[in-house]
């Protein structure tokens, strides 16, 4: 049952999206997207390393905390709706979204290997 409402999340936030504007949001959501990937997992990995954890679990806790939440999506969604955040912001956040659910396991992964409840 959980599954079938997070589909049914994400895909009625992806519905709402308007593709003309794309091509003219593609690099600053890359360049976004890319600083959020590469400095805040590290940023997590060092002060958890800090706190006396191994780099390596440091480094996987980084990444789950580095992405956003269904939460802060709606959220950023509301943003973009009053005009306060740019289109680009809230895709980033999407496809930062996306590559932690496929790549790190979780309860709505992809492939049972990756699967944790």
């Amino acid at each position: 049952m959980r599954d079938f409402f997070l589909i049914i999340f994400f895909f009625s936030i992806g519905a709402g999206f308007d593709l003309k504007l794309a091509g003219s949001i593609v690099l600053p959501a890359l360049l976004l997207a890319g600083l959020m990937l590469l400095c805040k997992p590290y940023v997590y990995r060092s002060l958890i390393h800090l706190a006396g954890d191994s780099r390596r679990r440091g480094l996987e806790i980084g990444v789950r905390l580095g992405q956003m939440s269904e939460f802060s999506l709606l959220v950023a969604m509301l943003a973009h709706g009053n005009g306060l955040i740019q289109l680009a912001t809230l895709i980033t956040f999407l496809v930062s979204s996306y590559l932690v659910v496929m790549q790190y396991p979780t309860p709505i992964a992809l492939s049972d290997r990756l699967r944790r409840d």
